[in-house]
């Protein structure tokens, strides 16, 4: 009886220690990062939006802002990459106030989002745009798992350096 009664102490003990080591695990950050380019003035861009997962995320649906300078730079569309339609998942954009893009990512499945471009979003360069760096950030990030758990985001911001007027025009 004393050798079973110490047998069960230890499955408790290890099974307490077990949760315990599993509730420490952490689930590290992906990033999610705008690009950069140059361009002049009167021309037409495309920035890629990527996705950057570490080994222990999983992402299936995320949502965030792209902010801008509407006075330099107008939003023209924005298109999924090849990593969304891999993982079976929908783009849906908005423009609430000028300078504001809304990207929702989501799908009606668990499906991981894997590494790549998520979005490639197209912007023209106003003709009165002046020279210098537009600054693109990321704003209210949130990202969860095929199991609903928020996934943490680092945020990478991206720019456009304006080189002046296009010439031909």
């Amino acid at each position: 009886m004393k050798a079973n009664l110490v047998k069960w102490a230890m499955k408790l003990l290890l099974i307490s220690a077990l949760i315990f080591l599993f509730g420490m695990i952490k689930v590290e950050a992906a990033t999610l990062s705008v690009g950069s380019v140059k361009a002049q003035s009167g021309e037409t861009i495309t920035i890629s939006i990527d996705l950057a997962n570490s080994p222990s995320t999983r992402i299936s649906s995320m949502n965030f802002n792209l902010l801008y300078d509407s006075n330099q730079i107008s939003f023209d569309k924005a298109q999924a990459g090849q990593i969304l339609s891999d993982a079976g998942k929908s783009l849906s954009t908005s423009t609430p106030a000028p300078g504001q893009l809304n990207v929702i990512i989501f799908g009606l499945n668990q499906n991981s989002i894997a590494n790549g471009t998520l979005v490639q979003v197209i912007f023209h360069i106003n003709t009165t745009a002046k020279t210098g760096n537009v600054a693109l950030k990321l704003k209210n990030a949130v990202a969860s798992s095929p199991q609903a758990k928020s996934v943490p985001l680092k945020l990478k911001g991206g720019k456009i350096t304006v080189k002046g007027a296009r010439r031909g025009k």
